[in-house]
């Protein structure tokens, strides 16, 4: 009889360890570092808000085609924010499941930042979510 040894698959043993995968996860990491961007342009909108209408009540103008105007303008910056985090947020889920890299100041970050995102309600609350459930089962490999 022979010994029949089945070819070994590299599917069931996970991701490999190399050196340029584990550079790969660094450096997608700190691109990562602008998924607090939309915080940082919902605060910047309701500066921009409480400003109008500190306009409106000292003023007395009550034009609603000024007003409109201005209130478009405010929403600019969140809009812009929310565009240019959309990469980092690629970033991290690229991170989590197709590089090696773990590092637990990028884990208690991207905590950081789901938490944020969920607790913004209508700016990012579904990748919030999603972000905090990946976490939650990957939390082992950053220990």
């Amino acid at each position: 009889m022979v010994d029949y040894t089945p070819p070994k698959s590299d599917l069931g043993s996970g991701l490999d360890s190399s050196p340029k995968r584990e550079k790969l996860g660094k450096v997608l990491s700190y691109l990562s570092l602008p998924s607090v961007l939309p915080i940082a342009g919902a605060v910047m909108m309701f500066y921009k808000l409480v400003d109008v209408f500190e306009k409106v009540t000292l003023f007395g103008d009550g034009d609603p085609k000024i007003l409109a105007g201005e209130i478009s303008q405010s929403l600019v910056s969140l809009v812009l924010s929310v565009f240019l985090a959309l990469p980092s947020y690629l970033c991290i889920f690229a991170v989590l499941f197709l590089t090696t890299f773990r590092s637990k100041a990028f884990f208690r970050f991207w905590v950081f930042v789901s938490i944020l995102m969920i607790v913004a309600f209508p700016i990012g609350t579904l990748f919030g979510c999603v972000l905090a459930t990946a976490l939650f089962f990957k939390r082992k490999e950053f220990i």
